[in-house]
């Protein structure tokens, strides 16, 4: 068995937690909303980040529409000198828009985020 990087023991993240309950998260990274939280599986605490679809333009670690939308449309400018290319990817990033928001992929809870 290796060693894990990571202890995971429950005060650790604990007081991870206590630190997001005791400031408002934007305080503490701007562009993220999101509710922070534990849960003990087998004697091992994780962190939780508890999303809401509601809150749009949040950071894409907590927001799946934010990284394969906002995020695949801002990293479109790579293809500049391609303008057929860039216009062709921005447009298929937009079709797919609606059908990723409408999923609800961003009400959702991610443990060890």
């Amino acid at each position: 068995m290796t060693p894990e990087r990571v202890a995971n023991t429950p005060d650790m993240v604990a007081r991870f937690v206590a630190l997001f309950e005791a400031h408002p998260v934007p305080e503490l990274i701007t562009n993220l909303q999101t509710k922070v939280d534990q849960i003990l599986i087998d004697g091992r605490a994780y962190p939780l980040t508890i999303n809401d679809r509601a809150q749009r333009g949040n950071c894409y670690i907590c927001n799946p529409v934010s990284a394969y939308i906002d995020y695949a449309i801002d990293e479109t400018r790579h293809f500049r000198s391609h303008p057929a290319l860039l216009l062709a990817i921005r447009a298929l990033v937009h079709a797919c828009a609606p059908i990723v928001r409408a999923s609800g992929i961003d009400h959702q809870v991610q443990i060890n985020n």
